[in-house]
């Protein structure tokens, strides 16, 4: 019994195929896109919060109202300053190291 044999392409045929157009992707849907906020997040919760309390709140404040833990606001609070949601500034009554953060206005 004789196995069929295997065509092995030439180099021609492989540059060939290698300078080809790839095939056209689709774009797939993405359920969770770049700067948009999610119902029921922490970051929604963070944003509310500080949309109906006006002037600037400490991560504390922030923790005591939303009732998030420490990471969740902590993180909220970094997604919400680089999307110009929220705006960060030091407290120079502790230590300029934390921030006091209130919402901006659109």
């Amino acid at each position: 019994m004789n196995a069929p044999m295997l065509r092995i392409p030439s180099l021609i045929e492989q540059i060939a195929l290698a300078a080809a157009p790839p095939a056209v992707e689709q774009k797939r849907f993405n359920p969770r896109p770049p700067g948009v906020i999610r119902k029921g997040s922490a970051s929604e919760a963070v944003l509310q919060f500080l949309l109906s309390s006006p002037g600037f709140k400490t991560e504390a404040q922030i923790q005591w109202k939303t009732g998030l833990s420490h990471s969740k606001v902590s993180w909220a609070c970094l997604y919400l300053r680089r999307i110009n949601a929220i705006r960060g500034v030091p407290d120079t009554t502790r230590c300029s190291r934390y921030l006091k953060y209130c919402a901006i206005e659109k």
